[in-house]
């Protein structure tokens, strides 16, 4: 049978679509501040795919609230103490042993990254005291394709010139004969 390039170059375009439009897992760095002074700095990892999938889109997360008027501050940490952990596109909210974080968002997280305002938000540590987001920040740079991707985007390139060089050969031979 001989190789058609049609069919072929077919399946590169839509091979290509396909791995374009793959959702990446993109980290937002946090800069908070409360009205008692304090800050809240660190990162998650926000998955659309996952969320999707599950509606909750929260990857890996380290974020450290510092001490203030009102609290103390304490560290939310993926794994540690963590009694419950959510995100969405517009709020992450994160329970440990220690505290409550809840961060809003005054747009939705894209997944090409960029700069996101926090709307408000708050930690508390259950009855003992409160304290409200008065300004902040979601930073995140523009997510890059994973190892895999390139790989199997080379390997496409490959095998497409293997197949081109196969059909040339092909012609010639026909040509020939």
């Amino acid at each position: 049978m001989k190789p058609n390039r049609g069919e072929f170059m077919g399946f590169l375009l839509w091979f290509a679509t396909i791995t374009a439009g793959h959702a990446a897992v993109v980290t937002w760095n946090v800069d908070a501040t409360f009205n008692d002074g304090g800050q809240a700095t660190g990162f998650f990892e926000f998955d659309s795919a996952k969320f999707a999938a599950t509606g909750n889109g929260l990857g890996n997360f380290d974020i450290l609230t510092t001490r203030g008027n009102l609290i103390a501050g304490t560290e939310y940490l993926s794994g540690f103490l963590v009694s419950s952990a959510l995100a969405t596109r517009f709020a992450t909210d994160i329970t440990n042993d220690l505290g409550h974080l809840a961060l809003m968002n005054a747009s939705a997280l894209p997944d090409v990254g960029g700069t996101v305002r926090l709307a408000g938000g708050q930690e508390n540590f259950g009855s003992l005291a409160a304290r409200i987001v008065v300004a902040g920040q979601l930073v995140s740079e523009v997510p890059e394709a994973s190892q895999v991707t390139f790989m199997i985007v080379v390997a496409a390139g490959l095998a497409a010139a293997l197949f081109l060089r196969l059909c040339r050969r092909g012609m010639d031979r026909s040509v020939t004969v």
